[in-house]
C-alpha cells in the first residue's frame, strides 16, 4: 500500500516546516513581484517615450534583460535547502543510518528533496508564465502603438534573461 504523505512528512523530523513554507512562499512572491515589476516598468517607460514615428521596436531582450535575476537565487536557495535538510540528519538521533534501515528506504530522500523540488518547480512555473505573458504583450505592441514594426526575430534568449 502506498504511503500518503502529509505536509510535515516532506521535511526532516523536528523541523519547523510551517516557518520554512512561509519563507519559501515569500521568496516565490518576491520572485514574481520583482520580475513582473521590472518588465512592466521597462514596458511603460518605452510606451511613454514613444513618439509615433515609424521605427523598429527594440528586441524583446531589451525589456527582459536581467528581469528574472531572482530566479537564479531561488534555484540556489532550493539547493541549499536540500543540503540543509540532509545535514539535519547528521545531528542528534536523526541519523542517516536509521533512515536507511526503514522499510521505505526512499524516506530519507523524500524528506530531504521534496521541499526544494517543490520550490524549484513553482519558481520555474512563475518564470515560464511571466515569459509567455510578456511575449504575448510584446507581439501585440504594433496594435497598441501605430507605426511600430517588430524586428524579424522575436525569440527569447532564456539564459541571458536569467543571468
Amino acid at each position: 500500500m502506498k504511503k500518503k504523505y502529509r505536509l510535515k512528512d516532506l521535511f526532516p523530523p523536528g523541523t519547523d516546516y510551517r516557518t520554512i513554507i512561509i519563507i519559501m512562499t515569500g521568496i516565490l512572491l518576491a520572485l514574481f513581484a520583482y520580475s513582473y515589476g521590472t518588465i512592466q516598468n521597462r514596458f511603460e517607460e518605452y510606451v511613454r517615450s514613444y513618439d509615433f514615428i515609424i521605427r523598429t521596436a527594440p528586441d524583446i531582450m531589451y525589456f527582459l534583460d536581467g528581469s528574472l535575476g531572482l530566479y537564479q537565487y531561488c534555484l540556489e536557495g532550493a539547493i541549499l535547502l536540500a543540503i540543509r535538510n540532509y545535514c539535519s540528519f547528521l545531528r542528534q538521533s536523526k541519523s542517516i543510518y536509521l533512515m536507511k534501515r526503514l522499510p521505505d528506504q526512499k524516506e530519507l530522500y523524500v524528506r530531504c528533496l521534496a521541499g526544494p523540488v517543490i520550490v524549484a518547480v513553482l519558481a520555474t512555473l512563475i518564470v515560464v508564465t511571466l515569459l509567455l505573458w510578456f511575449r504575448s504583450v510584446y507581439l501585440n505592441l504594433p496594435k497598441t502603438l501605430p507605426g511600430l514594426i517588430l524586428p524579424e526575430y522575436q525569440g527569447i534568449d532564456f539564459w541571458r534573461t536569467i543571468l
